[in-house]
């Protein structure tokens, strides 16, 4: 009897013990995981700013590229402004400009006369066009051609304030004769009509105005107009143009009372919005693609109960299964998206995937 009894026991407490394996198997299978991407470079990057998706700036002049991974330093020259744009690491110093390619296959400097300011303003195919101050006196606008040599000039130009560091806008826009005088890298400038305008970082000018009672917003990537659209309604007051950094794709005309979004691309209206769902944010909608952000807490893991994880998910925008998930212990900072990659920044390493 003793013999039964205790087999019997054993019998129950391997059963238990079964049991509670598949429930753990369970619960680690339910936990959230990474998947539909796979790992294509990591590198050390703490800190620095991602600028436009496509570099992240670091110390020392230096910068990341966000495709490659890898690092352009501008060793020879000391402090100044870092810009990213046209695919370049560009530097303003006192009276000269360091421009680099970001894959690292090109490099120039250009001079401007000793006690000058010189300020990029805009970058766009191979091209720059600078601001150049005396320290009196009217300034000059220069253009810069894709080996650093000077190609044209235009004299008797207003001082400006110089562009924050990050992004350029592709072409220089300033207000002038009644409308906007927009000018590309080659030197071709126009007169728009205009009564504001916005100069999109590392995108193009924007303008609108009012024509014949219609409100007509029109962008600029040369001295001519990409794209022309006249808006349904017209309401009274000047816009306000903005282009979100979480919807970078395109472009919001907002009045008081009433509100209009292009695509950036090609000035069609937008059908759709994005909302975020609970405890979710929407961290950036570009490329067809959304990417969205939870924080969870792993109740389903008894080995991590209670450990909150980052959840990054992008998920087609005209449907909702997830195509790809990151998920880490640290914040996650996504730093570029597109149709076939993601770049993440995770804890003090920046990692790149491919999507599957």
């Amino acid at each position: 009897m003793r013999d039964l009894l205790g087999r019997r026991r054993v019998v129950i407490a391997a059963a238990a013990l079964a049991l509670l394996a598949l429930v753990v198997l369970a619960l680690h299978l339910t936990s959230p995981r990474t998947s539909g991407v796979e790992g294509d470079w990591t590198t050390r990057a703490p800190g620095g700013a991602s600028v436009a998706g496509r570099a992240v700036l670091l110390d020392d002049n230096a910068s990341l590229d966000l495709r490659t991974g890898k690092t352009v330093t501008l060793g020879s020259v000391r402090g100044g402004t870092p810009y990213v744009a046209d695919d370049r690491l560009i530097i303003a110093s006192p009276a000269r400009l360091d421009s680099a390619r970001l894959d690292a296959t090109a490099r120039w400097t250009w001079r401007a006369p000793a006690g000058s300011t010189v300020s990029p303003l805009a970058a766009s195919g191979g091209g720059t066009i600078a601001s150049v101050c005396p320290a009196t006196g009217p300034c000059r606008l220069v253009g810069l051609d894709a080996a650093g040599r000077e190609s044209w000039s235009a004299d008797g130009e207003q001082r400006r304030a110089p562009l924050p560091s990050g992004p350029l806008p592709k072409v220089d826009a300033v207000s002038a004769g009644g409308g906007v005088r927009v000018t590309d890298p080659s030197g071709r400038s126009s007169l728009q009509p205009g009564r504001s305008f916005l100069a999109v970082p590392d995108g193009p000018v924007v303008t609108e105005v009012v024509q014949d009672g219609r409100c007509v917003v029109a962008a600029f990537q040369t001295a001519d107009p990409a794209w022309t659209q006249v808006l349904p309604a017209c309401p009274a007051g000047t816009p306000r143009l903005s282009v979100p950094p979480v919807d970078p794709d395109f472009l919001t005309v907002a009045w008081p009372s009433d509100r209009v979004r292009l695509e950036l691309r090609t000035g069609a209206q937008a059908t759709t919005n994005v909302t975020a769902g609970k405890d979710t944010t929407i961290v950036l909608r570009t490329s067809g693609l959304i990417a969205r952000e939870t924080r969870k807490s792993l109740h389903t893991n008894p080995f991590r109960w209670g450990t909150r994880v980052t959840v990054l998910q992008i998920v087609p925008e005209r449907a909702s299964t997830v195509r790809a998930q990151v998920v880490s212990d640290e914040r996650l900072t996504l730093l570029h998206l597109d149709a076939s990659s993601l770049v993440v920044r995770d804890g003090d390493e920046v990692v790149r995937y491919t999507i599957d």
